[in-house]
C-alpha cells in the first residue's frame, strides 16, 4: 500500500456533517449544497449522506480545477437494492444536460458500475464492473488520458482505450453526486468519502485508501510525514 500524495488531491468531501445542506470540501474549495440527501449516522467513517431515489443530489458547482487533464475520482457508496435501473451517480456535465453532453460520470445501471468519459466529439469512452450488492463499495474511475479505467474495492482495473480531447466544455457543467437532469434518474443508496484528484491513482495507492474496507478520513491523508503505518 502507498499513501497518494496529498500534492495532487484536490478536493475531500468527507459527508461527516451532522446537519444541515452544506456539504464541506475538507481540503479545498469546492464545498457544495445538498438537495434533501440527509444526513445519515451509518457511514464508512461517521456520517454519510442517504439518497432516496427521487430528487436527491448534492451540487458542487462548475469548478475548473474539477477538469484535470487526468484524474481519478472515487467514492464510497453503497445501494439500496443491487439491481435498480439508472441508479443515478456522480457526474460533471450530465445533471442539468443529457446523456450526449457529459465530461465523466461515475454511475449505477442494474447490476453494474459504469465509468465514463467523453471525448469532444461527443463520443463516450465506458468501462464497467458489476456491482449488484448492497454493501459498503469504494468505487475509483480513473483517466490516464489514453484509458478509461475501473477499479472497485482497490481491485484490478477494467478499462477501455480513450481516443481524442477530454471535452471540459460542455453545455452543462456543474459537478453532482446523487443524480442526473436537475433531480431525474436519483441515486437510492448511501454516500461517504467522495475525493477527485488531479493524477490517476495506481491501485497500490487504491489499496491504502480502501484499507482492508475500513477507509479513510481526510485526517489520515494529512498526517505527518514521520507517521509510519503498520498492516498486518
Amino acid at each position: 500500500m502507498s499513501r497518494p500524495d496529498i500534492a495532487n488531491l484536490v478536493s475531500w468531501w468527507d459527508m461527516n456533517e451532522t446537519s444541515g445542506t452544506t456539504v464541506a470540501d475538507a481540503h479545498g474549495s469546492n464545498s457544495a449544497t445538498a438537495t434533501n440527501a440527509a444526513v445519515n449516522s451509518g457511514g464508512v467513517k461517521g456520517y454519510c449522506r442517504y439518497f432516496d431515489g427521487s430528487s436527491d443530489y448534492i451540487n458542487v458547482g462548475d469548478k475548473a480545477d474539477l477538469e484535470a487533464s487526468t484524474f481519478s475520482l472515487v467514492a464510497w457508496l453503497k445501494r439500496v437494492s443491487g439491481t435498480r435501473e439508472l441508479d443515478g451517480g456522480i457526474a460533471k456535465g450530465l445533471v442539468f444536460g443529457d446523456g450526449s453532453d457529459v465530461m465523466y460520470t461515475l454511475e449505477q445501471h442494474s447490476t453494474s458500475i459504469y465509468f465514463i468519459v467523453s471525448n469532444t466529439s461527443n463520443t463516450n469512452y465506458a468501462t464497467s464492473q458489476t456491482l449488484n450488492n448492497t454493501d459498503w463499495n469504494m468505487a475509483a474511475g480513473v483517466f490516464d488520458g489514453s484509458k478509461v479505467k475501473l477499479s472497485l474495492n482497490a481491485g484490478a482495473f477494467s478499462e477501455t482505450a480513450f481516443s481524442g480531447t477530454l471535452d471540459t466544455a460542455k453545455d452543462y457543467n456543474d459537478f453532482v453526486i446523487g443524480a442526473r437532469d436537475n433531480g431525474d434518474y436519483s441515486f437510492n443508496g448511501y454516500y461517504d468519502i467522495v475525493s477527485y484528484w488531479k493524477t490517476p491513482l495506481t491501485i497500490t495507492e487504491l489499496e491504502w485508501m480502501y484499507n482492508s474496507g475500513a477507509g479513510r478520513d481526510y485526517a489520515d491523508m494529512t498526517a505527518s510525514a514521520g507517521h509510519i503505518y503498520y498492516y498486518t
